[in-house]
């Protein structure tokens, strides 16, 4: 009996010993998945979203109806930018296609046919992702409550129109010291000077000394000389010709008067010729555009077109229109109306066109369209560039 009762407790323990060993075995498998799914990488965080946003018009800018209006906005992404919509009262009104640019710059238009408040959004495109939208309110005016000269000025608003801008590519000068002389000749041997341009005063080149070392200007109703060593150049100068110097004055020696003599009479230096005072010059000197454009997936590509009209004349030039032309089959688009130009000044006018076919284009743009200035000559109004537009890459 004793033998019987040894004999299973020796089984109780045994089976005891067992079932801890295999629990023991059930946690050590659990704790080496866990392990190993706590190596595993984690998936990388998806890429931010692009940014966008709108740089012109602004909130609160008044438009009147039937007026283009040009959107003017710069989207940036890591990865790249693949498209622009614009969206006027919730509905997409014109895309621009980019090529993965990192950032893009680009100007999208519509034309308010009713007046009310708008809303307008842009939204830039990675691929399927957008930006978050970025958001101005416009208000749109009846014409008859505008003069002449208050439409130029939103005009001027819609398009960036501004009268001194790094992006002013005419030549010119700025006065950098105190008063600077305006001379007849490139020397300050050419006494007496014809007059005193203040500081801080620009005034447009029309001309040079071979070795850049003095500029001939317009300045007001007159045209002269100023040294390179007391303005400083702006703009584009490369192709500024080269004037030739007037003959250097004739030096005068006084003698010792012979009583029975009479005195020496020195002539007066006369002042150079100048164009007729008071007239303006209106010249296209500048048109900005990519030399070559390639169509996006939906066969089109939209770009910006920035066209710089200065007036090299002397005198205003009151109201005038503007109208660009695009061949073949562009059609004629009115790129505002400026309510007044002064002598010097020039004006930068931006517009886009959206292209559906590949080839080369010619963008003509012509200033004061109307014929509406008298100026000193109509035949430099028009300024022209060539673009190519490629077939999409495969």
């Amino acid at each position: 009996m004793c033998h019987r009762i040894a004999l299973s407790r020796r089984h109780v323990l045994s089976t005891r010993t067992i079932s801890i060993s295999l629990l023991a075995l059930l946690l050590l498998l659990l704790s080496g998945c866990n392990l190993s799914g706590s190596s595993e990488p984690t998936a990388p965080p998806p890429a931010a979203k692009p940014l966008i946003t709108i740089n012109t018009p602004r909130t609160g800018d008044r438009i009147p109806v039937n007026t283009q209006v040009l959107v003017n906005a710069t989207a940036t992404d890591s990865v790249g930018i693949n498209r622009v919509q614009l969206l006027v009262d919730g509905r997409i009104a014109k895309t621009a296609t980019a090529n993965g640019e990192r950032s893009f710059t680009t100007t999208l238009d519509f034309t308010p046919t009713q007046v009310g408040n708008l809303t307008i959004q842009v939204v830039a495109y990675r691929s399927s992702v957008a930006s978050d939208a970025a958001t101005i309110q416009l208000t749109i005016e009846a014409p008859t409550f505008l003069t002449p000269t208050r439409t130029a000025q939103i005009i001027s608003t819609a398009i960036t129109v501004q009268t001194s801008v790094p992006f002013n590519p005419t030549c010119r000068i700025r006065t950098t010291t105190g008063s600077v002389n305006l001379r007849t000749g490139p020397s300050t041997n050419f006494n007496p000077a014809i007059t005193l341009i203040p500081a801080s005063v620009e005034a447009p080149i029309i001309g040079r000394l071979f070795d850049n070392t003095w500029w001939y200007i317009r300045y007001g109703n007159f045209n002269g000389w100023v040294s390179a060593n007391v303005v400083q150049v702006l703009g584009n100068c490369f192709s500024i010709p080269i004037v030739p110097s007037p003959a250097t004055p004739t030096a005068f020696i006084t003698f010792p008067p012979v009583i029975t003599a009479p005195p020496t009479i020195i002539p007066t230096q006369p002042l150079p010729p100048s164009l007729t005072p008071g007239l303006p010059d209106l010249v296209v000197t500048q048109i900005t555009i990519p030399s070559t454009l390639t169509l996006g997936g939906d066969g089109t590509v939209t770009t910006s077109i920035a066209a710089v009209v200065t007036n090299l004349g002397s005198g205003g030039t009151g109201q005038f229109s503007n109208l660009a032309t695009i061949t073949p089959s562009g059609g004629v688009q009115n790129i505002g109306i400026i309510g007044s130009l002064g002598a010097g000044q020039s004006v930068v006018l931006e517009f886009s066109y959206t292209f559906t076919s590949m080839g080369p284009y010619t963008i003509q743009v012509q200033a004061d369209s109307g014929l509406q200035v008298t100026e000193i000559s109509d035949v430099n109004n028009i300024g022209t560039v060539t673009v190519t537009v490629a077939p999409i890459p495969f």
